[in-house]
């Protein structure tokens, strides 16, 4: 039974939280006091704590990120409860590391959901592994400015990036933990470095020193320092949505990424062992942000650096000040924006992403993205493709109104929490969460690849067939390790990179064993129709093998040609999952013929018992050349 606390100093609320949540069958301890509320945490007997907003407000970010992690580094959810609705509380709760939030007074249904999915996902993730998500990044190294050693006086740009406030990873985490969330941001640093031919000078977990040698960039060097700065720094949401997937909390905005820059000259030795980098410039720099930090800068930019980057940057405010050790104050710009960083396939706008009225106003949008072009819709979610103004990148933004009705908007922070825990090459790549003046987004990569479906249309070769069919059996491994169930595997959420890789998207109806897809109107279905296991189309509850089950349909549909069971109605397309047969491949992939019969077994426990049974299935599976299926027209199934 879950041992759920409530932090809520009005005796009504109080009285109503605590009543559905026992309804529920939790066990639940009132609080009144947060210090209190922080003990329970930390005696590790809590799973989740219910609070209400103006304590999570008035407490503030520190007590949050104490009270989200207890002493034996578990991590505990936290669901919010407002007193009165609005973009505004929403907006600053979420961005405290909220969990989940609804408004008083709050309805059960949607309530106890979030309270369910958030407590399965906890245990989910103390039951398995954490993922190494360090491991992709690691490949990164700095890329030397010049091949041989090298002693001089060389002119170029330095660039000293620091991580602000880093001590709050050391609370309240394991060593590992510690480990792989210092290894994430290093790289997060370093990265940023090479991609624009910089020398890492001197890296750890909390600060990186570069270097941009003339020598070997020419009058590039203060732009490439500054690209470097502004990736890292601008990036920050990022990364810290990253490390929410390793240590499953979020760092609000208080973790940051600062950068300083100037140029000039400096003792550059290199040797194929590493760089050193020496002199007036280097130091000055490094005594540089503890001036800044106040006033909360990002990048800060010295004059010279600045006129040998001008043009490329926006700036904001100016600070000189004598720094210790000179005779001459010393000038810094705040750079605001980088117009020009997207290249020369970005578009040269550089407006905020604003967004139609329908379905709801949105405000004025997301200012850290530039609108290219709208991709469509799904229920009261916009998908746009945008581009990400510091890094320049291309990002898939899915975007919802936070007014909208509060079931869509639970499942939409939902989504992210699922798939922001999973890092796997046949996953979609989730770049980060943020919330606008109006609306929530989550920031996917854009896949320019085409979807699946696309490929259908022209028929696929049986070994293209199973290679894709054992891509994403990789993927639903990945998924189901982290307690993760799809619940909508279909041709049209399966995407390609521009390298041929078939990746997992769309976990909008995606759900973790312990939570249900509960209908918020009659009559309503979860899934589709013809890719629908039986266990799911009788709304039965589900694990891992129902998207096995899905995989089969589509497996059968790329070596056919035609999907195994169709109809012009949904309901009888739904008929013939719970009872008809298997239909029978052509004669030529007859050895096939076992493999979809197991994976489309009406009953789960004559399916696979995991993604990883078929990846052992398909390695005995014989690979000889096939012809490709002729593709067959789709029948549409009425809404």
């Amino acid at each position: 039974m879950a041992q759920i606390l409530v932090l809520e100093m009005d005796s009504e609320v109080r009285r109503t939280l605590i009543g559905h949540l026992r309804a529920a069958g939790h066990s639940v301890a009132p609080v009144h006091e947060p210090m209190a509320a922080l003990a329970a945490v930390r005696s590790g007997a809590v799973d989740l704590v219910v609070a209400g907003e103006p304590q999570v407000r008035r407490e503030g970010l520190d007590f949050l990120q104490r009270l989200a992690m207890s002493a034996t580094g578990r991590p505990v959810p936290l669901v919010v409860v407002c007193a009165f609705a609005g973009a505004a509380a929403f907006r600053s709760a979420m961005n405290l590391g909220v969990d989940d939030f609804f408004t008083w007074p709050v309805r059960p249904e949607p309530f106890l959901r979030a309270v369910a999915f958030r407590l399965a996902q906890a245990a989910a993730r103390a039951a398995s592994p954490q993922p190494d998500a360090a491991t992709d990044l690691e490949r990164t190294r700095p890329m030397l400015a010049a091949a041989g050693s090298l002693r001089a006086i060389c002119p170029g740009t330095a660039l000293f990036l620091v991580v602000r406030n880093a001590r709050m990873l050391a609370e309240g985490l394991s060593a590992g933990e510690r480990r792989e969330a210092a290894r994430m941001i290093r790289t997060a640093m370093a990265e940023p470095i090479a991609a624009q031919r910089g020398v890492l000078v001197a890296g750890s977990a909390w600060h990186s020193l570069a270097f941009f040698p003339a020598a070997a960039l020419g009058r590039a060097h203060a732009a490439g320092a500054l690209r470097a700065a502004a990736a890292a720094a601008f990036g920050t949401a990022g990364l810290r949505a990253r490390l929410r997937g390793l240590l499953g909390r979020s760092l609000g905005d208080a973790l940051a990424i600062a950068a300083v820059l100037e140029s000039g000259e400096a003792l550059f030795e290199q040797e194929a062992g590493g760089a050193t980098l020496r002199g007036p410039l280097v130091d000055e720099l490094m005594q540089v942000d503890p001036m800044l930090e106040p006033s909360g800068w990002a990048v800060a930019i010295g004059t010279a650096a600045a006129r040998e980057a001008r043009g490329l940057f926006r700036d904001g405010r100016a600070a000189s000040f004598l720094i210790p050790g000179t005779e001459v104050p010393q000038t810094f710009l705040e750079v605001t924006d980088l117009p020009g960083s997207g290249g020369a396939d970005a578009p040269g706008r550089t407006e905020t992403l604003a967004l139609p009225a329908a379905p709801g106003p949105l405000g004025e949008g997301v200012a850290a993205y530039a609108a290219l072009e709208h991709l469509g819709h799904g229920g009261m979610a916009q998908v746009y493709l945008a581009r990400h103004r510091a890094s320049g990148e291309r990002h898939v933004l899915k975007m919802l109104p936070i007014e909208a009705n509060e079931d869509a908007l639970q499942r939409f922070l939902q989504e992210y929490a699922l798939i922001a825990q999973v890092g796997h090459p046949h996953v979609v790549r989730i770049h980060g969460q943020g919330f606008g003046t109006r609306c929530a987004y989550i920031a996917m990569e854009h896949l320019p690849g085409g979807t699946l479906r696309d490929r259908l249309r022209s028929g696929i070769a049986s070994e293209d067939a199973l290679r894709f069919v054992q891509q994403v059996a990789l993927a639903l491994e990945a998924i189901h390790a982290r307690g993760i169930i799809h619940c909508d595997l279909k041709p049209e959420n399966l995407m390609f990179r521009d390298d041929g890789t078939l990746v997992l998207t769309d976990f909008g109806i995606a759900m973790q064993p312990g939570t249900e897809l509960t209908p918020s109107a009659p009559g309503e279905v979860y899934g589709t129709p013809y890719y629908m296991s039986p266990e799911q189309a009788r709304g039965a509850p589900l694990d891992a093998r129902s998207d096995l089950y899905a995989l089969g349909i589509i497996a059968f549909e790329m070596l056919a040609g035609v999907k195994p069971f169709s109809a012009a109605r949904a309901d009888a397309v739904v008929r013939q999952h719970l009872h008809a047969p298997v239909p029978r491949l052509p004669e030529a992939l007859s050895d096939l013929q076992p493999l979809l019969e197991r994976l489309l077994a009406k009953s789960p426990a004559d399916r696979y018992a995991s993604a990883g049974a078929l990846l052992r299935a398909l390695r005995g599976t014989p690979r000889r050349p096939r012809p490709a299926a002729q593709p067959a027209p789709a029948l549409a199934v009425p809404a």
